[in-house]
C-alpha cells in the first residue's frame, strides 16, 4: 500500500512538472528538427533568457548569506515572467552538469544522479537549447550524450567534428510570429581537456559555414525581424575576436569564462554578455520585430530565493526536497565505502576543553554563529555533504580530525559483546538519536525556524551551552561539529601543561594566520558582502575595511592568565 501511494504522489509530481513545462514555454516543433515555432503576436518584442556554469547545482548552498539560484527560484522567475511577457526561449552556455572537469571516483555516484536530476528539472523549466561546455564531459561524451539526448534538448555545436560522439545541430531557428530567430551554438577547443579537443573543429570556420547555411535558410541582415544568436563557450576575449569581422550576428549569449555584464559590450555591430554561474544570474534579451536589433534591450534578473514564490505551488520545491534526500544516501554510500589510513595520532580537542580555562572567551564563542554552525546544514538537509561540512566542522580529512559525515561526532563504543554488525546498526541508531534531540533543542524541526545567522547573540549561547550538556549526557568524546577554537588558533598537542609552546606566533603572523582560515570558506561566491566590485559588476578584491571589522567582531577577548 506504501508503494502504491508513493507512485501515486511521483505521477502527481511527473504531471505538475510537464504541466509547469509546457505552460512556461509553448514551443512546438515543424517540419523538422531545426525549426520552432513560438506564438507571438504580431509587433510584440520576443524574450529570450539564458544562464551558464551550473556546475551541477540544483538549489543554493544553505549557508550563504544572501542565496541565488535554485531552480525553485529559476521557476518562479520564469513563471512571472510568461505572465508579464508571454512565452520565450529558454538557453544554457554550458557547464551545465558538473563543478569541475573530472569526477572524483570516491563521490561517482552522488554527482552523477546530480547532474542527471539537474538535467530533469532544467527540461521541467522549459530549457531548449545548450551548448557543450568542457565541465559538461567529466564523464565522457557517451555520457553526457545519451543523458542530453533523452532530455529533449537540444544541443548546439557549428564546428562539432563528424565522428564525435555527441548528437548536435549547428544551428536552430525559431519562428516567433513573424520574428526569425537563428541560434548558432560554437565551442573554443582550447578550453577542453586535450583528450576531448579532437572533437571539435576549427571555430571559426564552422561558424562561417554556419552563416552560410542560415543565409541560405532566408536570413536577412536588412530584415528587422531577423536575428542571428551565437551560444558560445569559449570565453569572452575569444568571442569578442570571433565576432568583430561576422556583423551579421547581433548577439552572444557567452560562457566558461563567467564574466559578469551587466551592460552589454560592443565588438564591432555584435553584442556580447555572460552571466555568473550557479543560477545566481539570468539573462534577458528583449527582441524588437518592429525597429531592428539596435533597439533590443538587454537586462539581468537576479534570481533571490524569495522568487520561488512566483509559482504556486511551486513543484520544483519537493523536487528539490526529494532530490536532497537521495543525494544524501548516496553521499553515506559513498562515505560508508571509504578506506581510510588509521593512525594513533591524538584527536583535535573540542572547544569544550579550551572553555574549561578560557571561559570568557568561551562565552564570546558560544554567541556567535561559529558556535553552532553545523546547525545551519541540518537545517539545510546538507548535513552528509563534504564540501559543505569542511567549512562548518573542525578537521575534515585531517590526520586528528575525522573523514566522513558519519564520524563527525563519536559516541560511547556499543556493548563490546554485541557482534560487528549488530554495533555497527546500535551505533548509527544512537547518532540518528543524538541529531534528532539536536534539531529539536535548536528548534529546527519548527516550520518558522530561522538561521543561526538570525539569532540573537543570547539564543545562540542557549543553543551552544544546551548541546554541551547533551554532549556529556550522550558519551560524546569527540565532536567536530562547529566552527571550533582550532579552526583558528594553533595549539600544541601538550597544552596547557607543556613549559613552553614551539612555535608559537607573533600577532602579525598569527593575524595572518587566521585570516587565511577566514578567507577559505568566506569567498566571494559564500561571503559577497566581504568583497568589493569591479565597475562591470565582477568580483573584486577583498574589502579590508569590512574584513577587519568582522575581524574584530569576531575575534575573542583578550585572554590574560589567572
Amino acid at each position: 500500500m506504501k508503494k502504491y501511494c508513493m507512485l501515486v504522489v511521483l505521477s502527481c509530481c511527473a504531471l505538475a512538472f510537464f504541466s509547469c513545462s509546457y505552460m512556461i514555454n509553448k514551443i512546438d516543433s515543424v517540419q523538422g528538427p531545426q525549426v520552432q515555432r513560438m506564438d507571438v503576436p504580431e509587433g510584440k518584442a520576443v524574450h529570450l533568457i539564458f544562464g551558464g556554469s551550473i556546475n551541477g547545482e540544483t538549489h543554493p548552498c544553505g549557508c550563504r548569506h544572501f542565496p541565488l539560484g535554485g531552480l525553485p527560484a529559476v521557476a518562479g522567475v520564469l513563471e512571472q515572467t510568461t505572465k508579464r511577457y508571454g512565452p520565450f526561449i529558454y538557453l544554457d552556455t554550458g557547464d551545465l552538469l558538473f563543478p569541475s572537469n573530472n569526477v572524483p571516483h570516491g563521490v561517482d555516484k552522488s554527482l552523477t544522479y546530480m547532474a542527471q536530476n539537474l538535467v530533469r528539472g532544467m527540461q521541467q523549466l522549459g530549457l531548449r537549447y545548450m551548448v557543450v561546455g568542457d565541465y559538461d564531459l567529466s564523464k565522457g561524451p557517451v555520457f553526457f550524450n545519451d543523458l542530453v539526448k533523452s532530455s529533449g534538448v537540444q544541443v548546439l555545436v557549428a564546428n562539432m567534428a563528424p565522428n564525435a560522439p555527441i548528437s548536435t545541430k549547428p544551428w536552430a531557428r525559431v519562428d516567433a510570429g513573424p520574428a526569425r530567430i537563428y541560434i548558432i551554438g560554437l565551442v573554443n577547443p582550447d578550453v577542453f581537456i586535450p583528450e576531448h579537443q579532437s572533437y571539435f573543429t576549427d571555430p571559426g570556420q564552422g561558424l562561417d559555414q554556419a552563416l552560410q547555411e542560415v543565409r541560405a535558410d532566408g536570413f536577412s541582415a536588412s530584415n528587422p525581424k531577423h536575428r542571428i544568436i551565437l551560444l558560445s563557450h569559449s570565453g569572452m576575449d575569444f568571442d569578442m575576436a570571433l565576432v568583430a569581422g561576422r556583423p551579421d550576428i547581433a548577439w552572444v549569449f557567452g560562457g566558461h569564462s563567467q564574466s559578469f555584464i551587466r551592460i552589454p559590450t560592443e565588438s564591432g555591430k555584435t553584442q556580447l554578455v555572460q552571466v555568473l554561474s550557479k543560477n545566481h544570474y539570468l539573462g534577458h534579451l528583449i527582441l524588437d520585430p518592429v525597429n531592428g536589433r539596435t533597439s533590443d534591450a538587454y537586462d539581468l534578473i537576479e534570481v533571490r530565493q524569495e522568487l520561488e514564490a512566483g509559482l504556486t505551488p511551486n513543484p520544483m520545491i519537493p523536487f528539490i526536497a526529494e532530490h536532497k534526500k537521495r543525494v544524501a544516501e548516496l553521499q553515506t554510500q559513498e562515505q560508508t565505502a571509504m578506506v581510510v589510513d588509521s593512525n594513533d595520532l591524538p584527536k583535535f580537542p573540542p572547544a569544550q576543553y579550551c572553555i574549561d580555562c578560557h571561559k570568557p572567551q568561551g562565552k564570546h564563542w558560544r554567541q556567535t554563529a561559529h558556535s553552532v554552525a553545523f546547525l545551519t546544514l541540518l537545517r539545510a538537509k546538507e548535513q552528509n555533504n563534504l564540501t559543505c561540512i569542511k567549512c562548518h566542522s573542525l578537521g575534515l580529512n585531517h590526520p586528528r580530525g575525522f573523514d566522513r559525515a558519519a564520524s563527525i561526532i563519536e559516541l560511547g563504543p556499543p556493548e563490546e559483546s554485541l557482534p560487528d554488525s549488530t554495533a555497527q546498526k546500535t551505533g548509527k541508531k544512537l547518532k540518528d538519536s543524538y541529531w534528532t534531540k539536536i534539531s529539536k533543542m535548536a528548534g529546527l524541526e519548527a516550520k518558522s525556524n530561522s538561521g543561526m545567522r538570525s539569532r540573537t547573540p543570547e539564543q545562540r549561547l542557549k543553543i551552544s551551552k544546551a548541546w554541551a550538556t547533551s554532549d556529556r549526557q550522550s558519551s560524546v568524546h569527540n565532536n567536530f561539529a562547529n566552527v571550533q577554537c582550532l579552526n583558528c588558533h594553533n595549539q600544541s598537542s601538550e597544552h596547557p601543561f607543556s613549559i613552553s609552546q614551539p612555535g608559537t606566533l607573533d600577532t602579525g603572523v598569527r593575524r595572518d594566520h587566521i585570516k587565511s582560515a577566514c578567507l577559505e570558506c568566506h569567498t566571494y561566491d559564500q561571503s559577497p558582502e566581504w568583497y568589493q566590485r569591479t565597475a562591470k559588476g565582477l568580483p573584486g578584491a577583498l574589502d579590508e575595511g569590512k574584513f577587519n571589522a568582522l575581524y574584530k567582531k569576531i575575534g575573542c577577548p583578550l585572554y590574560v592568565a589567572e
